[in-house]
Order: structure tokens, then sequence, then C-alpha cells
């Protein structure tokens, strides 16, 4: 598994936002996806609540590609639309003509 982690995270694009780094590989055929949010970000309430509302996020907006999500500290503090505003800059780096 690390393995895998770590193919994707040399092949893929880097996108980094005040919260977080994303690492998109977009040359796949179907959507899977990673986390990565240790303990000193949040706790594990917290963790999953960020886990749950990028989840769904992605699904919304991306159908295929692997995608690897790293937390900076301080995320836990962060509300759902501010997390939002942050992966639609994401977004738009990604697929540009899609608003």
């Amino acid at each position: 598994m690390k393995k895998k982690i770590l193919e994707v995270i040399k092949k893929s694009q880097k996108i980094e936002t005040e919260h977080f780094i994303f690492f998109i590989n977009k040359d796949v055929l179907f959507l899977k996806t990673g986390f990565s949010i240790a303990r000193y970000c949040a706790n594990a309430v917290k963790r999953n609540r960020i886990k749950r509302i990028l989840r769904k996020l992605i699904r919304e907006s991306i159908k295929t590609g692997d995608i690897i999500i790293r937390a900076k500290p301080d995320c836990g503090l962060l509300t759902e639309k501010e997390i939002e505003g942050e992966w639609k800059k994401v977004i738009q780096q990604i697929l540009p003509n899609c608003s």
C-alpha cells in the first residue's frame, strides 16, 4: 500500500493550499482517494469530519483519478465552508474551464 501511495505522489500534480496538500493524478480510470491527517492536526472526531467533507466534495466534482490529501496543522479548526473554499481553489487549478 505504501508503495502505491509513493508512486501516486511522484507521478501526480501537487497543489498546496493554506491547510492541505493535494496530490492529484488524473490519468487513472477509477477514483481512489487517500488521506493523511495526523493526530496533532485535530482529535479523531474532527479528523473524520474533515475526511467526510472532502470525500463528499471529491465525489461531486471528480469521477476518475488518484487523489492523496495531506492535512497541515490547524486544519481541525476549519468549518465546512472554509474546506469547500479551499477545494474550489484546487478544482479551478485542475479543471480550469469548470466554475
